[in-house]
């Protein structure tokens, strides 16, 4: 070891930023000095399922028998997107398609149409597969023109009653 010794022990740090050692910094947390769980980065023994190949220090299985678990697991759930309808699929699909071309940087997030504020969020339109009707509003703008939507409005509709400032409780 390169570091310091420990303020309080005077036993050798580890790590050279620390001042004190991980026995040390429990005790000045108030917690006991000996970690509650120890992880076992030893690795001596065998996967509990295929007793074959060495476990993952972290996981009771090797790597082959943890992905075979895995693999089962998201097909008897349905995959990752199991318990989604499809409409629910159809919503998830174009906002992840939004949130990709923002972090490309292929759309621009700009403030908030109506208010102007900085803090905004994606307003879909419409939820058809790579579309790029949306428009980026505020927090509270949002929740009116979603519920709008709701209601049954069209999008020149809550765009003319948010314009005029109007609440969305004078809809009907």
């Amino acid at each position: 070891m390169n570091g310091k010794p420990c303020l309080r022990c005077k036993v050798e740090v580890s790590v050279s930023y620390n001042k004190y050692c991980p026995r040390c910094l429990r005790i000045i947390a108030g917690r006991s000095p000996e970690p509650k769980f120890k992880r076992d980065s030893s690795n001596k023994t065998l996967c509990s399922k295929c007793k074959k190949n060495p476990r993952l220090s972290y996981h009771n299985y090797c790597k082959e028998c943890k992905n075979e678990s895995v693999t089962k697991w998201l097909k008897d759930h349905g995959g990752s997107w199991g318990s989604l309808n499809a409409n629910q699929k159809k919503k998830r699909v174009a906002r992840l398609y939004i949130i990709n071309r923002v972090q490309r940087g292929l759309i621009e997030k700009t403030p908030c149409i109506f208010c102007g504020k900085k803090q905004v969020e994606v307003h879909h339109w419409d939820y058809e597969p790579m579309t790029t009707n949306l428009n980026f509003l505020c927090p509270d703008h949002h929740v009116r023109a979603d519920r709008m939507m709701r209601r049954g409005l069209t999008k020149e509709e809550v765009l003319r009653y948010l314009s005029n400032g109007s609440d969305s409780s004078s809809v009907e």
